[in-house]
């Protein structure tokens, strides 16, 4: 039989997941006799190797009857991204095509195992051999979904909308699945993101960065709940110029925002989840001051969602750090009684916050930025760069450049990194006579200048960038520790006159004066840690 070339192609589709109470009404109107949708029966199985080697790499192969005909299909991406590329050829009687696979990407991941392996002797026979090859992979789950298909022509495009209802399945576990797919058919991406808008405007729909290839692999591990999303090292390239560089760095934070958010809005989600989806939009804000004056500008109400969304969570991640890693010390240390069990057990406040409209739509605006940047401004060699506000100084500020963002980001990153260096030890010698605000915004200029230089790390010296990093970290840990009992002791106070809340306050006012001495002792260090810019 002749063997049909895999064939890549890029496909660029946003996914929205639909909450339970808008389920009728989205499929009264995708089903509307004018709409003219077609019905698949779709049924897919997914392979991989026992250790996960195709999931682990961001890739999902499945095999899946779509009418009369099955197709395998490889997808690769990468976290965050929304475009991917699939690699699918037709197979007639619904088994695996290894050789087909030996042409994509899969083979990097898989390597060896892909081969065919020497037969043990001349009387092996063909079926034996098909079937050591196709040991290598195994079924991990199944899908089973019915999907009502329409297409809708708009301003600048096409796309493919597609109401998906059904389950995964993996052993005897299962989990239901109904979501909007909208995929491009013809014109630029953002024609998704507009389209996308609408029906989540009309129906409340959330904005899910998983897909079911995730949703199932983890449903075969024995879970629903995704692990929280941490932060992924940013790699740059020595010579990248600006605009590219926070691409990659916004991209990075913005995969970070997304991943977390979709876990809280669909239920899934701890206070993990929440400090994770904090710790996402710290980073992108961090990126937003770093590259401050060497790009156009951010919008204020972007700017100011991520803003308001930190803020809102914010309460709900200090109660859950003081009814479970602070009480529980104090508890410890003699406390007679708890004053906040239990309290920091649920998630609920802050999946209610995820799911609210104005969530949604800055979720979505956020990952229409990343997916369709603005174009880069051209400017005269002679005007430089915009004169726009610096968000370090609140000056207009001109660099010279005759392309925004064209510019090599290396010495720009130094020179910004050593003025935010000598602003945070500037007070190391007089520390302990900072007030609680002062301290607060210490910390916060702690916490920028590690994200920027951790976004940035790829330009210097990697031991060097480590000593200091470490120093920083060190910072960081003690101003979070002040931190935390700051707001400890505010809410034991407001428990009034009791023996528990006296007790607690008593603890974390000792506490208090070994801290400050240790954020001091670490404020000094970083000030004599030789920076990697230099």
């Amino acid at each position: 039989m002749t063997v049909e070339r895999a064939q890549g192609h890029l496909e660029f589709e946003l996914k929205l997941a639909v909450p339970r109470d808008a389920r009728d009404a989205l499929r009264r109107a995708f089903l509307l006799p004018r709409s003219r949708p077609r019905m698949l029966r779709l049924q897919a199985r997914y392979f991989d190797t026992d250790d996960r080697a195709l999931a682990e790499a961001g890739m999902a192969l499945r095999v899946r009857r779509e009418g009369r005909r099955w197709v395998q299909t490889l997808k690769t991406t990468a976290i965050g991204e929304v475009g991917r590329q699939e690699f699918e050829i037709v197979r007639p009687e619904g088994s695996l095509d290894l050789e087909a696979l030996s042409r994509t990407p899969a083979a990097r991941v898989l390597g060896r195992r892909l081969q065919l392996p020497e037969p043990q002797s001349g009387r092996e026979s063909d079926a034996e051999s098909e079937s050591q090859r196709q040991a290598v992979l195994g079924l991990r789950y199944q899908t089973s979904i019915r999907r009502w298909v329409r297409t809708q022509r708009v301003r600048g495009g096409m796309v493919e909308l597609a109401f998906d209802e059904g389950r995964i399945l993996a052993g005897d576990r299962a989990i239901e699945v109904c979501e909007l797919e909208i995929e491009l058919i013809k014109g630029s991406p953002r024609v998704v993101f507009d389209v996308a808008r609408r029906w989540r405007e009309r129906f409340g729909l959330l904005v899910d960065a998983r897909s079911k290839a995730e949703r199932g692999d983890l449903l075969a591990m024995g879970g629903e709940t995704p692990a929280p999303t941490r932060a992924a090292a940013v790699t740059l390239d020595k010579r990248v110029d600006v605009a590219d560089g926070f691409a990659v760095c916004a991209r990075s934070c913005v995969a970070q925002i997304l991943r977390n958010a979709s876990a809280l809005a669909l239920a899934n989600g701890g206070h993990e989840h929440v400090h994770q989806l904090r710790v996402g939009i710290r980073r992108l804000r961090s990126a937003w001051r770093f590259f401050d004056g060497w790009l156009e500008p951010i919008p204020e109400h972007r700017a100011q969602g991520a803003r308001a969304l930190f803020a809102a969570l914010g309460a709900d991640r200090d109660l859950a750090v003081l009814a479970e890693e602070v009480e529980p010390r104090i508890l410890a240390a003699g406390m007679p009684e708890a004053c906040f069990a239990g309290e920091g057990a649920s998630a609920s406040r802050a999946t209610e916050t995820v799911r609210t409209p104005q969530v949604q739509a800055w979720l979505l605006e956020l990952l229409e930025s990343i997916e369709c940047p603005a174009p880069v401004a051209p400017q005269s060699p002679a005007s430089g760069s915009p004169t726009v506000p610096s968000a370090e100084t609140g000056r207009i500020e001109v660099t010279p450049g005759p392309v925004i963002g064209a510019r090599r980001l290396k010495p720009l990153a130094a020179n910004r990194l050593g003025r935010w260096h000598e602003r945070l030890v500037a007070p190391a010698d007089r520390f302990v006579k900072l007030d609680e605000m002062q301290r607060h915004a210490l910390r916060k200029r702690a916490k920028r200048l590690r994200y920027a230089l951790e976004f940035s790390a790829a330009l210097f010296d990697a031991k060097r960038v480590k000593r200091y990093l470490g120093r920083l970290t060190e910072l960081q840990e003690a101003f979070g520790e002040l931190n935390d009992l700051a707001v400890a002791r505010s809410a034991y106070a407001a428990k009034g006159d009791s023996q528990a809340a006296w007790y607690a306050m008593g603890w974390i006012a000792a506490r208090c004066s070994a801290c400050e001495a240790e954020a001091e002792a670490a404020l000094v260090r970083v000030r004599e840690c030789e920076p990697p810019w230099k």
